[in-house]
């Protein structure tokens, strides 16, 4: 072999393992708009009314509410959350939620 022909293979060999080296991987996270409004307490009898929507009884919505925790997944924003128990208005909260925040409301 001469030396011309090793030179051209170790350069190649080089190229090669420099590109393989310098290979980038890119992953992407999508952001999510998702906050939570987390209700603890007696939620037996309780319905929920969100801003000037239809209430709803937390039983409808989740089923069996064994824990005394729920959490209503909402977007950002401005809320005024109304809470009810046996039909009368035992919470009445006007929120703001971030992006990813949880803001708890005690239910007595």
């Amino acid at each position: 072999m001469s030396i011309s022909n090793i030179k051209t293979l170790l350069c190649t060999a080089l190229i090669v393992l420099l590109s393989a080296c310098g290979s980038v991987s890119n992953t992407t996270k999508q952001a999510t708009n998702a906050a939570y409004v987390k209700l603890v307490g007696s939620l037996e009898g309780v319905s929920v009314q969100i801003d000037n929507g239809q209430r709803r009884s937390l039983s409808e919505l989740f089923g069996d509410i064994d824990d005394g925790l729920v959490r209503l997944q909402l977007g950002s924003g401005n809320y005024q959350i109304k809470l009810y128990k046996n039909g009368q208005l035992v919470v009445n909260r006007k929120i703001f939620l971030a992006t990813s925040e949880h803001v708890e409301i005690r239910v007595p």
